[in-house]
């Protein structure tokens, strides 16, 4: 059994849930850290080291850059106390869990999985330091430190306010393969002017982040051939005859060079079509579209926003805006991909046996301007 070491929340200054009220909230979930939770953790754990005794000489290891604190040793890990060699209530500054043997505020040990936190962006960072959320209650934030998309530290900070002061408490986990492989919790005392000056620094980090974050990771089904539509009806390998009857006559018609079939010219639609040789019968094989007069795969039509639009279909990770892999399983594939800053595209692709099905959307300033399906052989 673990010792876990608890402590009572208590509210935080009005003012400053006015002020957390005017920053962009991310939903924080049932897991929570404040300030007053982990200094009651600390004052727990210095009532429980009094009946300890450190594996170390505290006075072979007095901090000369700081005078007045002390790194103690014991089974589980260190602390570092204030003013004090020996542990008595409301001495530690911080301490440090190398082992499972004392579970922290949160009720985590070291050796846990990260995803028992409950958050599943904490597995995925976009970011060399991922904002996950800010809270209100608790009047701090959650962030990820994380390398080519993985995790290696998390971190909470949250802040006890008082009139001119303000005490910024830290937890702080490093993580190795979503292994929590240490803990340490902090208390620094700051001024009231230092911890706003921080919290705006974080809003704004929060504004930013949620600016890049192009698609969202979600559980919708990947784009497949039943998703080749036009205006609810099918479209791909469908004869033209029957595009006719639907639409009404083309614009105009041209034809390609070398009969390698036709063109069907409407007002914001153009339709390739391709005779076929055995048969005679000449069918649809491509649509372009840059009007919103019409409808696409999931209803999707010009105009729509690239965040409402990736809604719509399956995507494994949360993409910033430099783009990337959607998901990825054997042929069906979908990417988001940046030509230039304001111009992306959206493409998924449904491999059948003989062909590959891919649709195409593009967009500028996040407003799809045109989109495209079409059939190409399978690549082997």
């Amino acid at each position: 059994m673990h010792l876990t070491l608890f402590g009572q929340k208590s509210a935080g200054l009005l003012a400053f849930f006015l002020f957390l009220f005017c920053l962009p909230v991310l939903a924080f979930g049932e897991l929570s850290f404040d300030a007053v939770k982990g200094m009651d953790w600390m004052l727990n754990l210095s009532d429980y080291l009094m009946g300890e005794t450190p594996l170390n000489d505290p006075v072979e290891t007095g901090d000369l850059s700081r005078p007045g604190q002390y790194l103690l040793q014991y089974d589980f890990g260190t602390v570092i106390t204030e003013g004090t060699m020996q542990p008595s209530r409301g001495c530690i500054a911080e301490a440090t869990m190398e082992t499972s043997k004392i579970a922290d505020c949160l009720g985590f040990t070291v050796g846990m999985n990260i995803e028992a936190i409950g958050d599943a962006r904490i597995l995925e960072p976009l970011y060399p330091l991922t904002l996950i959320s800010m809270q209100q209650e608790g009047i701090g934030w959650m962030w990820v430190y994380g390398k080519e998309g993985h995790p290696y530290g998390i971190e909470w900070v949250s802040y006890q306010m008082e009139e001119e002061k303000a005490t910024e408490v830290t937890l702080t986990y490093t993580v190795e393969n979503q292994v929590i492989k240490t803990i340490r919790i902090k208390q620094t005392p700051m001024t009231r002017e230092e911890a706003m000056g921080n919290l705006e620094s974080v809003g704004e980090m929060n504004q930013a982040q949620s600016s890049q974050a192009k698609v969202i990771k979600n559980q919708e089904a990947a784009f497949s051939s039943a998703d080749a539509l036009l205006n609810n009806e099918s479209l791909l390998s469908v004869e033209v005859y029957r595009i006719i009857a639907r639409l009404g006559e083309p614009e105009s018609v041209q034809s390609l060079p070398g009969s390698q079939g036709r063109l069907l010219l409407y007002p914001g639609a153009v339709f390739s079509c391709n005779l076929e040789e055995m048969t005679g019968v000449e069918r649809i094989d491509a649509l372009t579209v840059a009007s919103d007069a019409y409808t696409g795969p999931r209803g999707i039509q010009v105009g729509m926003t690239l965040d409402a639009v990736a809604a719509l279909f399956r995507s494994d990770h949360t993409i910033s805006s430099a783009g990337g892999t959607l998901y990825q399983e054997g042929r069906n594939q979908g990417q988001l991909v940046r030509y230039d800053a304001g111009e992306e595209t959206l493409i998924y692709r449904a491999g059948e046996q003989e062909r590959e099905i891919v649709f195409e959307m593009s967009f500028r300033e996040e407003r799809m301007i045109s989109w495209r399906i079409y059939t190409e052989p399978t690549q082997e």
